[in-house]
């Protein structure tokens, strides 16, 4: 398997280019195929043993629709892993948007980073969320 290296996180494998997401430790596809990294382990033997990346299934999705995939400790959400590894951050904004507001469709021309302003505003103006309003006695509703 031929490899070339690119720039410090990403890599060139005979299947396309790869990109690493320095966070979760997974390497992305720009499909936005997701593996867990291989390791080499030296055992008390001396003999050292290769183990393989290996894919990771979308095995779960939160209650509002994101896909993640389960760490020991954490869970990793699929839009955010394939945002830090392929899309550049400059002004290190903190939220990645669904463009077409699909919590399901991580393709990397639907992703984003925005703020948190700027993904309420969103929401907002495309009515996937409704704006707090007050009625005549000063109560929240919601409109």
């Amino acid at each position: 398997m031929e490899r070339n290296y690119i720039s410090e996180s990403i890599y060139v494998l005979d299947d396309g280019p790869w990109a690493l997401d320095q966070v979760s430790g997974f390497w992305v596809t720009l499909d936005g195929r997701i593996a867990r990294p291989g390791f080499l382990l030296t055992r008390i033997d001396g003999k050292i043993k290769w183990f393989k990346p290996k894919w990771v299934n979308p095995s779960y999705i939160h209650p509002a629709g994101y896909v993640y995939a389960r760490d020991s400790y954490k869970n990793h959400y699929w839009h955010r892993v394939i945002a830090r590894a392929w899309i550049p951050n400059p002004d290190n904004k903190r939220e990645v948007h669904h463009i077409d507001h699909n919590p399901r469709n991580n393709s990397l021309n639907n992703l984003q980073w925005v703020t948190h302003a700027e993904n309420n505003q969103a929401s907002w103006d495309t009515q996937t969320r409704k704006r707090p309003q007050h009625d005549k006695n000063g109560r929240f509703t919601w409109k």
